[in-house]
């Protein structure tokens, strides 16, 4: 039998809470499961798979279309011509992990922009700030980052992640430039 294991955190001088490595990296678990996987999105370049649960869980959009008399119910096909392998790796670990791994860009990482779309339903930040062509802005710790029109930031996250480095995505909600602002006066 191996071992767990376990990341403490201190929440109250006398609370602990222990929870093991493989719940707090289930979603990459599940995003690394193959042989689960039962919907098959078919790009202009290629096939890239997902759990219908899991597409069904996070967006009404897919929940209606996998789970009614659609023919992407039936077939457990999504037809997606406008879109590449890559960038349907890229959105599918968006989606399972809240994270992005460089290595999804099968070493395109000088690739100057690409398209990100979002379920409308994305959360905690909508679609219309999320979608959009990001393109390169420079290096942050020696990985490169990248913009959308809206300022969102996508960039690589610390070497010290457990199970790191993460790519992470940052924005300003719409209070914050507020805030911003009363510092100032």
């Amino acid at each position: 039998m191996s071992a767990v294991k376990t990341q403490t955190w201190e929440l109250e001088e006398q609370t602990r809470v222990e929870m093991s490595r493989e719940y707090l990296n289930f979603g990459e678990s599940l995003f690394a499961d193959d042989e689960g996987k039962d919907v098959h999105f078919h790009a202009k370049d290629g096939t890239a798979t997902a759990h219908s649960c899991v597409l069904r869980a996070v967006s009404t959009v897919f929940r209606q279309m996998l789970s009614g008399e659609m023919s992407e119910g039936r077939s457990k096909k999504i037809e997606l011509p406008d879109m590449t392998r890559a960038e349907l790796v890229f959105f599918l670990r968006l989606l399972y992990t809240g994270q992005v791994d460089e290595v999804d860009w099968g070493g395109n990482c000088g690739t100057p922009s690409f398209q990100v779309t979002v379920p409308e339903d994305a959360e905690p930040a909508n679609a219309s700030l999320l979608n959009g062509i990001y393109t390169a802005a420079g290096t942050f710790r020696g990985a490169p980052k990248f913009l959308n029109s809206n300022q969102v930031l996508l960039y690589r996250g610390s070497d010290d992640e457990s199970g790191g480095p993460y790519w992470k995505l940052s924005w300003k909600e719409d209070g914050d430039e507020e805030d911003d602002e009363d510092e100032e006066e």
